[in-house]
């Protein structure tokens, strides 16, 4: 009989880059590589007379040239909530976009019996949406298993995949990042919004059998969020001219970026999460606030939008 008894100790950082849109933790605008570092503060006297730490403040002559400067110095995820404030403010105007999804993409209100009434009174085509949840339980069936790392990943954020794809992070490409954070919040203020107006239910809450892997954001159905965002995200990049060289679409192909933005909606689908209307009504509100955002530049040449925007060309020679 033998016992044996093992300890190991580990140390490991990682470096990276995130682009934020959504609620904040502790950490959330921490750059990773300045991430939780522990210090255990000893106190005890130095028996050769030395300070326990150190003392020495920055001499005053360096103070003007320690000031942070106006532009790169602030998170990227900072510009993008300065431009989110500019985006709210046109509310008047994009707040009544999910009345106008049908002339866009009419497939996306092929659940509503009546899509000519006020959203707050549309009720379901029964028969339409029991097609739906068919769908939904041949993609359970067929796709969920293979897909999940990816559904889990995507859960809380979709901005990795597109830095993936991409292949950049903030240090060089500091205002195409800012942007990818501006499409998040936007997209997300603006989602949240339509979402209130109509309320539908949630695929799982008519179809108990489609075991979801875990629980669904505590927010109505349509439209879908990450449809939504991911496409806002993808079409506000390919305004980069040297985006849209690499990866925008091409004869009888959509492009990479229009390739991930569906992916990632459709990975919300083979969770049970959400109807293919929710994913199409995505696309149609990314499509109309796309033009909404790219008008409000090209009228406030001055905005934090258009900076983001234009500093963004510059990055993509």
């Amino acid at each position: 009989v033998g016992v044996g008894v093992g300890v190991g100790v580990g140390v490991g950082v990682g470096v990276g880059v995130g682009v934020g849109g959504g609620g904040t933790s502790q950490f959330a605008l921490t750059p990773p590589a300045l991430g939780l570092t522990a210090w255990s503060l000893d106190y005890t006297p130095d028996a050769s007379g030395l300070p326990d730490l150190p003392l020495r403040t920055v001499p005053t002559t360096l103070f003007d040239s320690l000031k942070w400067k106006q532009d790169t110095d602030l998170d990227p995820n900072m510009r993008a909530l300065q431009a989110s404030v500019e985006f709210a403010g046109e509310f008047s105007t994009w707040s009544s976009y999910h009345t106008k999804v049908t002339s866009v993409l009419p497939e996306a209100t092929l659940w509503v019996k009546d899509p000519t009434l006020s959203p707050n009174l549309w009720t379901q085509d029964t028969a339409y949406v029991e097609g739906e949840l068919a769908a939904l339980r041949e993609r359970m069936a067929d796709e969920r298993d293979r897909y999940m790392p990816e559904i889990v990943a995507q859960s809380n954020g979709i901005s990795s995949y597109w830095l993936n794809l991409l292949g950049i992070g903030g240090e060089h490409h500091y205002w195409t990042v800012a942007l990818m954070g501006a499409a998040l919040r936007c997209g997300e203020m603006a989602m949240i919004h339509y979402k209130d107006q109509v309320r539908r239910p949630r695929p799982s809450e008519l179809c108990n059998g489609l075991l979801l892997p875990f629980g669904f954001p505590r927010h109505s159905s349509w439209p879908s969020g990450h449809s939504t965002q991911g496409h806002l995200l993808s079409r506000l990049l390919l305004n980069i001219n040297g985006v849209n060289d690499r990866f925008g679409p091409a004869a009888g192909d959509p492009g990479e970026l229009m390739w991930l933005a569906l992916r990632c909606a459709e990975s919300r689908e083979r969770a049970g999460f959400h109807y293919r209307t929710d994913t199409l009504a995505g696309m149609a509100l990314a499509q109309m606030l796309e033009k909404l955002i790219i008008g409000y530049i090209g009228s406030n040449t001055t905005s934090m939008f258009a900076r983001i925007l234009n500093n963004a060309q510059a990055e993509w020679p």
